[in-house]
């Protein structure tokens, strides 16, 4: 059993839950992608997707959790790629706090 401290969790302002939702990507251009979440936080979340079409780290996209009510717009949270990796990239939220919330 190693009692070294894993860093990257040190690092980690907000805890993050494995939570799998559908969300839209809206891209600088306005072109849409619909990816899932793999795991969200106050401060972000790790988005999957095929790595071609996904934004490059340094991009500032949009994000909104598809609603399964029909007619419903949810909100567009701000947001900027930190990571960006084979599985999917991971998102920093430019106002913390806002992707969990259920409130349009």
């Amino acid at each position: 059993m190693s009692t070294e401290s894993d860093p990257q969790r040190e690092r980690r302002k907000y805890p993050r839950s494995d939570v799998s939702m559908e969300v839209v990507i809206i891209l600088p251009d306005e072109t849409n992608l619909i990816v899932h979440t793999g795991n969200t936080s106050d401060g972000g979340a790790l988005l999957l997707g095929d790595e071609n079409e996904l934004p490059e780290v340094g991009t500032e996209i949009g994000i909104t959790v598809r609603s399964p009510i029909a007619g419903r717009k949810a909100p567009v949270h701000p947001a900027r790629v930190v990571r960006k990796t084979r599985d999917g990239i991971g998102i920093q939220l430019l106002i913390p706090g806002t992707l969990n919330q259920t409130k349009p």
